[in-house]
């Protein structure tokens, strides 16, 4: 690009000096035949235009559009010339944001680790720095779609990180193994077509439940026992930056409220997207009668395998419903559904998470 520019500007000037002659050309009139003055009836009579000229003329014209034409391409061929200064860097800003990443994480893991941290024995400044970090690692998990090798990188910096310790510390073997595991999962990721929406969705979860399969076998009980605690797997299991917790009583009216805000629906949609949602939720209840499954939307249970298939049912549950909700949908609300990404709904029990009640004092 850099070799076109200066043959373009070449170019602009060879135009504009064919533009000059042309005007000197045109400037240049021949003197008047004094005969053929005196025939005339009108002396102020306007001079007719003679093939020639109007053959010069439409040159110029024509000249004019191309130098226009060739002064956009030269605008926009700097305009790509400043893009790619800019994304010359970036391959090392990201590398520069991982090796920052991993202190963050290191300090974060820190914090989970320690008992009086835990406790609330964290300067504010540094809670600002944690919380930052865990925003980082949900942004990353939300467009993994687009940027699915900069997540595989930074899911293998939080196991690296995660398990640092003297009994929990990764062996050269297993770091080798992760870095491959989530380089195969990154360019899995980059295959999948990203329409229709809901369908991308369900094989991104099927990947990555594959995916923490292997990589749990490939951990030993000890390191995935750390893991397990305070729901640190939370961090690496899914997106929850679209991920709804939905409780039982209520649920259809909060999932139509979040469908009518995703694919603006108007007031005469509302009907029916109650009514899908409350299929959607009669379909899970059907699957987990007894609501032992909802213990798995629990963040000490993410990332375990009945966790992922728990996951998939009710995506699948969900785009069924949303199917029977598409045939009261405009174009235009359909091509949001085909293209907008879908939200992931967990049912939940509040019970599971409200502290148990202290028990009465003796008398």
């Amino acid at each position: 690009m850099r070799r076109s520019i200066p043959i373009l500007a070449v170019l602009l000037g060879a135009s504009l000096l064919g533009n000059a002659m042309l005007m000197s050309r045109l400037s240049r009139r021949a003197e008047p035949d004094p005969a053929q003055t005196r025939k005339s009836a009108d002396a102020t009579a306007k001079p007719i235009l003679t093939d020639e000229t109007a053959k010069l003329r439409d040159s110029l014209e024509a000249e004019k559009k191309k130098n226009e034409e060739l002064r956009i391409r030269i605008e926009h061929l700097e305009t790509d010339k400043k893009v790619l200064a800019q994304d010359s860097t970036p391959g090392q800003n990201k590398a520069d944001k991982l090796v920052a990443f991993r202190e963050r994480l290191r300090k974060l893991f820190k914090v989970m680790k320690d008992p009086a941290a835990k406790a609330g024995a964290v300067d504010p400044d540094s809670m600002v720095e944690l919380t930052e970090t865990y925003m980082e690692f949900f942004k990353m998990a939300a467009t993994r779609s687009k940027e699915p090798k900069a997540y595989a990188d930074y899911l293998h910096a939080f196991y690296e990180i995660g398990l640092e310790g003297e009994t929990t510390a990764l062996s050269q073997a297993q770091s080798g193994a992760l870095s491959k595991l989530f380089e195969d999962f990154g360019l899995s990721l980059s295959k999948v077509p990203s329409t229709p929406a809901g369908e991308r969705l369900i094989k991104e979860v099927e990947l990555e439940a594959s995916t923490m399969a292997r990589v749990r076998d490939l951990l030993t009980e000890p390191q995935r026992a750390l893991l397990a605690k305070d729901s640190m797997n939370a961090l690496a299991a899914g997106n929850m930056m679209s991920t709804s917790y939905i409780s039982g009583q209520g649920g259809a009216d909060q999932i139509a409220t979040m469908w009518t805000q995703s694919y603006q629906l108007d007031a005469s949609q509302q009907p029916q997207a109650k009514i899908a949602a409350q299929a959607y939720l009669d379909a899970m209840n059907r699957l987990d009668p007894d609501g032992k499954a909802k213990k798995l939307n629990q963040f000490d249970q993410s990332g375990s395998p009945e966790s992922y298939e728990y996951r998939l049912r009710s995506l699948r549950e969900q785009l069924a419903a949303l199917n029977m909700l598409s045939a009261s949908l405009t174009p235009a609300q359909q091509e949001r559904l085909r293209t907008q990404t879908m939200r992931e709904f967990k049912i939940i029990d509040p019970a599971a998470f409200t502290a148990p009640a202290a028990p009465a004092p003796e008398k």
